[in-house]
C-alpha cells in the first residue's frame, strides 16, 4: 500500500459517512472541515463502529482529516481488525496516521498499534503475511531520512520499520511492537510515488526478520500459540 496524496487546495465541509461494517456492525467515519484553504481540518476524525451491543469510537489525533480509509485486516481464527488511516493537513508534506482498531470493553475502541507505525506522504507502509515468521500480519513501513547533502526533493535514503504482534502481562492478545528497523543502502525517489521500496528492500527484510525470530525464539504472540 502506497500512502495517499496531500489535500487539494480547496475548502472541505465537515462529513460523516459509512465505510463498510464489521462483525455485522456498521462502520462510520466523521471527519472535520477544513480551512479555507483547504490544506488543514479543524479538529480530529472519529470512526466508530454503531451498536449493538453498544456504540464504540476512536479519534485521531488533532489535524487528521483527509482521506480516511478503512480495511478489514484478519488476525487469527476468524479475529479481525480495523485498519484505519487517515491523513494530516500540510502543503509539501503531510502525515498518514495509521491505527488498527478493536472492540475494548467500554466505549472505545482499543488501538492495537502499541508503537506508532505513522509515516509521510513520501513513506511507504504494508501488510505481510508470513506464516513462517508469525501466525499474523506484519506492518512494514518506509520512511525516509535525508542525508547533509540532500534537499527535499533528492532521491533518499529510506528506514524500513517492522512492527509485529506480541503478547504481554499487560496485553495478553497482544499489541503491534516495533521489531526491527535498519536504513536502506540505496537511494530511492517516491515524489511519483512510483517506486515500491518495501518490494525492493524485500530481501534484506526476510533475512532480518528471520535473525530476530531466532534469537527471540520466534515472532508468534504467546496467547496466540494455542
Amino acid at each position: 500500500m502506497v500512502t495517499a496524496g496531500l489535500a487539494c487546495a480547496q475548502p472541505r465541509p465537515a462529513e460523516t459517512k459509512t465505510i463498510g461494517t464489521f462483525e455485522g456492525r456498521s462502520i462510520v467515519v466523521s471527519t472535520p472541515a477544513s480551512d479555507d484553504m483547504g490544506f488543514h481540518p479543524l479538529g480530529r476524525t472519529t470512526l466508530c463502529v454503531e451498536g449493538p451491543p453498544r456504540r464504540q469510537c476512536y479519534q485521531s489525533p488533532d489535524g487528521y482529516g483527509f482521506q480516511s480509509e478503512v480495511k478489514l485486516i484478519e488476525l487469527r481464527n476468524g479475529q479481525r481488525a480495523i485498519f484505519f488511516t487517515v491523513v494530516s493537513g500540510g502543503v509539501s508534506q503531510s502525515v498518514v496516521h495509521l491505527a488498527l482498531l478493536r472492540p475494548g470493553r467500554d466505549a472505545d475502541l482499543e488501538n492495537w498499534f502499541f508503537s506508532n507505525p505513522s509515516v509521510t506522504n513520501f513513506g511507504q507502509y504494508e501488510f505481510w503475511t508470513l506464516p513462517a515468521l508469525s501466525a499474523v500480519p506484519i506492518l512494514l513501513t518506509a520512511e525516509y531520512e535525508l542525508g547533509p547533502s540532500q534537499s527535499s526533493l533528492s532521491p533518499r535514503r529510506y528506514i524500513i520499520s517492522a512492527y509485529v504482534l506480541r503478547g504481554s502481562d499487560t496485553f495478553p492478545q497482544g499489541r503491534y511492537h516495533l521489531e526491527d528497523r535498519f536504513m536502506t543502502r540505496r537511494l530511492y525517489d517516491r515524489l511519483g510515488g512510483n517506486q515500491d521500496i518495501l518490494a525492493a528492500e524485500k530481501a534484506e527484510i526476510l533475512a532480518r526478520l528471520k535473525k530476530v525470530a531466532a534469537e527471540v525464539k520466534g515472532l508468534l504472540p504467546p496467547s496466540l500459540q494455542d
